[in-house]
């Protein structure tokens, strides 16, 4: 099954997408049909490109993986490196061969999950104190 979601500043037309997805041979759930919050929750793996939905995948604890091929998007600046994947709360995968090994290691090796999850809560803190450490951050710098 595959979740096909536009990007809300995609500016392609419906056809071109059309012409891609009739060559896929599964089923296909638009974005209209289910929301990305809905298998995000239930995933137990998330593969994206730069997309917010991988932070969204750190902060509900669920593993990730951000695909940025060289082949696709050249050399990867290190300061547009994904969040997640500079906090080791991701793992960055540089070229199609290396993502079979990358989705194998992220279902099935346990210690690996264990490590991108406990990154996720170092990380990505959500715990209804934002607001108290967002004010000490700013009185620090006030004084």
């Amino acid at each position: 099954v595959l979740l096909f979601s536009r990007h809300p500043r995609d500016t392609s037309s419906e056809e071109t997408y059309q012409n891609i997805l009739n060559k896929f041979k599964g089923k296909i759930v638009s974005q209209g049909e289910i929301s990305s919050d809905d298998i995000g929750f239930a995933a137990d793996l998330l593969v994206t490109m730069t997309s917010t939905e991988g932070l969204k995948s750190a902060y509900r604890r669920v593993p990730s993986i951000h695909v940025m091929p060289q082949e696709l998007i050249g050399d990867v600046d290190p300061d547009f490196v994904p969040l997640p994947v500079q906090a080791e709360a991701s793992l960055g995968v540089y070229s199609y061969p290396e993502l079979a090994e990358a989705v194998e290691r992220s279902i099935n090796d346990q210690d690996f999950r264990n490590r991108q999850i406990e990154n996720m809560r170092q990380h990505f803190i959500s715990d209804g104190n934002a607001a108290q450490r967002v004010a000490e951050v700013i009185k620090r710098a006030a004084e």
